[in-house]
């Protein structure tokens, strides 16, 4: 009996944990997912300033365009200065963006793993239950073949007593 006790008591435990480490694994789940959201954000971001900063090389583009065709050399090329810096400031924006791709890239191969990792962790668990239930059932048979032996024991007792009464008697 003590063992059938001590054996619940166990699988309690062990379900506690259980649900601890479910609990453990939801909440990293959801800090990932806010990370993945904050870095989509973040890009967005990026990429719509990106874009402004593209609308705005295209209007001093055709700026330089519609400028005077008298204006003196100098201006034209200090424009040529701002257009350069400008397409500068772009290839470095692009650049910044492929980063950010590759991070979102990253964050969703760390995903995946944290995805596959987790699915391990359930197996195991499940794993570990099916061992749990397996040895409770073999500690219920053991619990049963005592339960057995101590009532055989017991009629064996009560027959020989009978039968020792009977012959003392006789």
């Amino acid at each position: 009996m003590d063992k059938l006790a001590a054996a619940q008591l166990d699988v309690d435990r062990r379900d506690s944990e259980i649900e601890q480490l479910n609990e453990e694994l939801d909440g990293k789940v959801r800090a990932h997912e806010d990370e993945i959201q904050q870095v989509e954000a973040e890009w967005r971001d990026e990429l719509v300033q990106a874009r402004a900063q593209v609308d705005e090389l295209k209007d001093v583009s055709f700026r330089v365009l519609l400028a005077d065709a008298s204006a003196d050399e100098q201006a034209l090329e200090q424009r040529e200065l701002d257009t350069k810096d400008l397409r500068d400031a772009l290839l470095e924006r692009e650049d910044e963006l492929l980063q950010a791709n590759d991070r979102v890239a990253e964050l969703q191969d760390a995903q995946a793993e944290t995805h596959d990792r987790l699915e391990e962790t359930l197996k195991n668990i499940e794993r570990d239950n099916a061992e749990k239930d397996a040895d409770l059932i073999e500690a219920n048979r053991e619990v049963d073949a005592v339960r057995h032996w101590t009532c055989t024991k017991t009629e064996l007792t009560v027959a020989w007593t009978t039968h020792i009464r009977t012959r003392g008697s006789v």
